[in-house]
């Protein structure tokens, strides 16, 4: 396989646009992108295009629709080029597998509260602007919904990584949610879900 080279054509009128094509004949075109940038004051305008191709090897003698496809372009509204397209075959693009549900690794009655501190993590990541793992990670979580921390200290073993700031302003807000989890026993869900709104 030969190196990939690049190249950028400004093409104003059909000479440019004719050398543009010359070029093509013999390359394997593996990407390209093309901007217009119209000129102020008048009807035209100049096509900036960036190529990156390959030089056909010898022993392989274009097809004519290769050799159709890298000498010509066809012309869309106001003279726009359109894009060539190399033939080779490119190996087939696999299929990604859905992605595994997450399932937290907690009891089933402390799910409701993991549910809860979830989406208070995640609206409180919206209002700061963060991702939600700036907060805790999931792996955290867990360990606050199994052990329910009593104080800052024993939540802030476990939240270790939040920043500062963060801890300051929430730490009382999170403690309360877990002392409703010890307060309500099965009623957390209701009374959890009515302080995230």
């Amino acid at each position: 396989m030969s190196d990939l080279l690049v190249k950028s054509f400004h093409i104003k009128d059909s000479s440019d646009e004719q050398a543009f094509n010359e070029f093509l004949a013999g390359k394997i075109v593996r990407h390209w992108s093309a901007n217009y940038t119209p000129v102020p004051s008048s009807d035209g305008g100049t096509w900036n295009v960036f190529v990156a191709y390959e030089i056909r090897q010898h022993n392989t003698q274009p097809t004519g629709r290769d050799t159709q496809r890298h000498g010509q372009e066809s012309r869309g509204r106001k003279g726009a080029i359109s894009k060539p397209v190399s033939t080779h075959s490119v190996a087939p693009r696999q299929e990604k597998s859905a992605p595994e549900e997450y399932k937290p690794d907690v009891a089933e009655k402390d799910f409701p509260l993991f549910e809860a501190v979830r989406k208070w993590r995640n609206s409180r990541a919206r209002e700061e602007r963060v991702k939600p793992f700036a907060f805790f990670n999931n792996k955290q979580l867990e360990q606050i919904v199994t052990s329910k921390p009593a104080d800052t200290e024993a939540l802030r073993s476990i939240v270790s990584d939040m920043s500062a700031n963060l801890w300051e302003k929430y730490q009382n807000e999170l403690l309360a949610f877990i002392e409703t989890a010890r307060t309500a026993g099965d009623g957390v869900h209701a009374s959890v879900e009515a302080s995230v709104a």
